[in-house]
Parts: structure tokens; sequence; C-alpha cells
């Protein structure tokens, strides 16, 4: 058996030698991280309502000022469940006159989260098309994402808005550029099913699924990984498909269940309904990390 020298980190310290073993290739899996967003006075009961199996992901909403990133508490409590943070942060400002400061400041939010030493999605911005331009977007992106991208332990990411895949595809487009495509780790958008609670519509991640992928071929990165930050739906067979089309599509690497206020687009999983167990069956799917 072939001597190898290593050197790995455990709890901080690097710990080097030698010795005899086999090296094995690196393992890579196909399951997909399964998460859920919540209002945070509501986080421990809604998780005891879904379980806590399988739920792999914590979706963390925060801003970022001089003081660095805010709900650091909500990280380290992820942190502490082993469930990794999928968090996104908004600026005070996305005007050019401030980057000199927000630069600062995002410097020192991404010091603060590679101080954890664990795997971070980070998103600057989600949901921008309610707030500004593609072209401010793009513009916030390239100051932030390489600052973001100097953490080994942090990966960029997006939410896009995903009603924008059924007619406003231009509208889409202006959020994306190549330079920025190629920064992120992951491609990321929300999806939510259309119409309201007491008329569902016929459109939700499982009919867009097919547009992003087509679209993400034309940018020329078919196998982009990707982060669906925001899912949910009105009704059990809608919730049904979107779970299908999480686990079935191998682009999606991490997909979080939208589980917040009533009379919103993120309708509340009530134990005992149908949609309830729709989701239940999402995340105990053997395609699903445990």
């Amino acid at each position: 058996m072939p001597t190898h020298a290593f050197s790995v980190k455990v709890d901080g310290q690097t710990i080097s030698g030698s010795g005899s073993f086999t090296v094995l290739p690196a393992q890579t899996t196909g399951l997909k991280n399964i998460g859920m967003s919540s209002p945070a006075n509501l986080w421990d009961q809604r998780l005891s309502e879904v379980g806590a199996n399988g739920i792999k992901s914590r979706r963390i909403y925060a801003d970022v000022s001089a003081s660095g990133i805010s709900n650091r508490d909500l990280i380290e409590d992820a942190i502490a469940a082993g469930m990794t943070p999928v968090v996104s942060f908004k600026l005070p400002s996305f005007a050019p006159t401030s980057w000199t400061a927000t630069n600062t400041w995002v410097t020192t939010a991404a010091n603060q989260l590679q101080a954890y030493g664990v795997p971070i999605l980070i998103a600057c911005w989600h949901e921008p098309y309610d707030d500004m331009t593609g072209p401010q977007w793009l513009a916030m992106q390239r100051q932030v994402l390489p600052i973001l991208n100097a953490k080994a332990n942090l990966s960029t990411y997006c939410i896009l808005h995903g009603w924008l895949l059924d007619n406003r595809i231009q509208d889409w487009n202006s959020f994306m550029a190549p330079d920025v495509m190629a920064m992120l780790t992951y491609f990321g958008c929300d999806s939510y099913q259309s119409g309201t609670n007491t008329a569902p519509g016929d459109k939700d991640l499982s009919t867009r699924m097919p547009t992003l992928l087509s679209w993400l071929n034309a940018q020329g990165v078919p196998n982009k990984p990707v982060v669906i930050g925001e899912f949910s739906a009105y009704t059990a067979a809608s919730l049904t498909s979107i779970g299908e089309t999480i686990l079935s599509t191998p682009q999606v690497k991490y997909a979080l269940e939208f589980n917040s206020n009533t009379g919103g687009k993120g309708e509340p999983l009530v134990p005992g309904t149908t949609r309830m167990t729709a989701f239940k069956n999402i995340k105990a799917d053997p395609r699903a990390m445990q």
C-alpha cells in the first residue's frame, strides 16, 4: 500500500503527517438538499410540524451595514442544527456612489461568515425586479461577488423572480450577463404557483423548469448548478409536481420551501393537510439528502 502525505483541518487546527492508505477518487452526490424558510419567530413550530428529518438547509434573510451582516444568530442556529445556511442580504443603497462604503461593509460581512468555517450559500439582493433595473443589479453583483467569492466556504447564488419565465423573458434577460453568470457558484430563482389561494393558477416550478433549462443552455451553461431559493404552491397537486421536478432535475442542488404567512405566496403548510403530506414526501424521497 503506498504512503501518502496528508494535511487536514480539524476544529480549526491543521494536522499534517504521512501514512499508508488508499486514496479513493472524489465522490459527488446527486442527492438534493431540501430546506425551508419560515418567519424566525415561527421556525421551531414550523420545523416541528414538517419534521426535522430531511430539512438540510435554512433560508435566512439579512441586511449588511457597517457592522457587517445581521441575523447571525439565525445563521448560527442553522449551523448548530447541521443545516446549510442559505442567506441573502440587502444593502442600504445600490447606487454607485455608495460602493466605497458598501464594499467595505460587504467585506466585513464576508469575514464574519468566513469565521464560521462551514459551507454557506450567500446572495446579494434577492428578487431584484421589484427594486431596481437589470443593469443596476448587475453593476452591484460585479462589486459584491468578487468579495464573497474570495472566501473559500462561501458559495454565491442569485434569486431572480421565477414568474418572469412565464411571459417576461426580456425582463428576465436584463438581470443576467455572461461575466456575472461566471462569477456565480449557483444560478437561482424563486418559483410560486400562479393565481391565488382561492383561485390557483396553472404555472409553477414544474411548468417553468423547461424554460429555465432551455435558457441556461442558450447562455452556454447547460449544466450550471441551480438553487431554488424559495418555492411554494397553493395545492397539493402542484406541490407534488414541483417536488418531482426538483428531485428529477440534475441541475437543481438546493430547493427551499417558503413556509411563511397566511395570505401570501408562502401559505403555511398545515398539519394534516394534503399539502403538508406532499412536502413531507419531497423531503423523505430517497433522492433527497437525509
